[in-house]
């Protein structure tokens, strides 16, 4: 019987990476506990071009939102903008073990950048001086500013993620 020399490769692949992983530790054994460690190799990749990572990361978000969105005929506005953004903090900004991704600036530059969004640049420097109105009751601050042609206070807040306009 003629056998092909692919399937046969295909097939002893497992018995081959067992040959080959290093043995396990046995070494931390008592008699009420078994423990049984193997030593892991790190597989290196080979770094990805700006390119290829950018579409990497285009694949991931993608697949993220079709997830998110399964269930969905037709998506409303807001369930787009919801998934989206739980998508973008899964995908670039968290790690899968929640904390987050150091690179998760560059990530995101990366794909503002390949989706051919501009970043503004910094227009001046200086000092300048503004004056603090305590908000009534608390121990927050607010700064007058204008929008467009309305007068409107701006939370000041140095421990926020996020800040408000009144």
């Amino acid at each position: 019987m003629k056998r092909n020399p692919l399937a046969l490769a295909i097939a002893i692949l497992p018995f081959v990476g067992f040959l080959i992983s290093p043995p396990p530790n046995y070494g931390k054994n008592t008699p009420d506990r078994i423990v049984v460690e193997t030593p892991t190799k790190q597989v290196q990749k080979a770094p990805l071009s700006d390119s290829d990572r950018a579409q990497e990361l285009i694949q991931e978000l993608r697949q993220c939102l079709i997830n998110a969105l399964s269930n969905q005929q037709q998506p409303s506005l807001e369930e787009l903008q919801g998934a989206s953004m739980e998508c973008t903090m899964q995908v670039i900004m968290l790690n899968p073990d929640g904390s987050i991704n150091p690179d998760a600036d560059e990530l995101m530059k990366l794909l503002l950048t390949t989706a051919g969004v501009s970043m503004p640049t910094t227009s001046s420097r200086g000092q300048g001086s503004v004056k603090l109105e305590r908000v009534p009751n608390s121990r927050l601050f607010s700064i007058p500013v204008t929008v467009g042609d309305r007068q409107r206070s701006f939370l000041f807040d140095t421990g926020a993620s996020n800040s408000i306009l009144d």
